[in-house]
């Protein structure tokens, strides 16, 4: 397992890779990988998941998927591509945030 100083015993199960210090009472699946420059609060993250950039995510389940440079509160995503968003109170199933969205509440 490759954590690097993680902050605040975030819980890792696998062999998740995490760059970040700013995980906060959070489960870590591996494989997946946290990036420097995450944060996570309240987060639940699936193995295969890959979130990178400045991307703060928070009250969060990630069932798989690739987030970057996204802003995401109280949320529950399934296999999701995200790119340079905001996204609240948001349910999605197999579904694709298209870049440039902002949206703010649909379950």
């Amino acid at each position: 397992m490759e954590v690097d100083s993680v902050q605040n015993a975030a819980k890792t199960f696998g062999e998740p890779i995490i760059r970040s210090e700013n995980i906060t009472n959070s489960t870590v699946c591996g494989p997946s990988f946290i990036g420097p420059k995450v944060s996570l609060v309240n987060c639940y993250i699936a193995p295969g998941t890959i979130i990178t950039g400045e991307s703060n995510v928070s009250n969060t389940r990630i069932l798989g998927g690739i987030l970057h440079n996204t802003v995401v509160t109280d949320s529950e995503f399934e296999s999701v591509i995200s790119a340079e968003n905001i996204v609240e109170h948001i349910k999605l199933i197999d579904s694709t945030i298209p870049a440039g969205s902002v949206i703010r509440s649909e379950r």
